[in-house]
């Protein structure tokens, strides 16, 4: 409550109600576990955030999520057996179809209702490879297309060149950073996550 009064006292002009600013917060707040370790938002970043989704009028139906998940297939081998403790025949040592696989690396784009474009690596992504993405996106949307943002990772390598932000500005799509250490903008990372269980079952 004291963090809701202090966002007002912040941002008098801006109109939010109690129950979205927790709402919000529980997602900002919420702390998960991926492959780095646990990673939790910067609280100070909340109030900003949320002003400047309000002004620039973003939200989930015209946002387009940018990001590159890597798959490390050798962790998806069969290293054991379970047998029953009455079974007296020989156990083969298991056939490991995976182990010599390279890892796959998949960078795609999403929105809240379908995948958009999806391409995937034996290499891992650069800067070379993420514009070529943004640029095929681009030709994808029609000219002066109506508050569409792009919303890509803080990541080192996500830095659009001089090009594509002259294609985006021609037709009006935005190119937003996610706050650092923050999962507020981040749908991708459940489509990647159901990806790798589907691959394991």
């Amino acid at each position: 409550m004291q963090l809701y009064h202090d966002f007002h006292q912040e941002y008098p002009h801006v109109q939010i109600s109690n129950e979205y600013f927790r709402k919000v917060m529980r997602k900002l707040t919420k702390r998960r576990t991926i492959q780095t370790g646990a990673a939790d938002c910067r609280l100070s970043d909340i109030p900003s955030v949320l002003t400047d989704r309000i002004i620039h009028k973003i939200c989930y139906r015209n946002c387009y999520s940018i990001d590159e998940k890597p798959f490390n297939i050798k962790k998806l081998h069969v290293n054991s057996a379970v047998v029953p403790n009455n079974y007296k025949g020989q156990i083969y040592n298991p056939i490991h179809k995976l182990k010599n696989l390279r890892p796959v690396y998949l960078i795609a784009c999403n929105s809240f209702h379908s995948i958009v474009l999806l391409v995937l690596s034996n290499e891992p992504y650069n800067i070379c490879s993420l514009n070529g993405l943004i640029s095929a996106l681009v030709d994808m949307f029609p000219s002066h297309s109506p508050n569409v943002f792009f919303l890509i990772d803080n990541a080192k390598f996500h830095q659009v060149d001089d090009e594509n932000k002259e294609l985006t500005s021609l037709k009006n799509i935005s190119i937003s950073y996610t706050a650092p250490s923050t999962c507020f903008f981040d749908p991708i990372f459940f489509y990647c996550t159901t990806q790798v269980h589907f691959i394991i079952s």
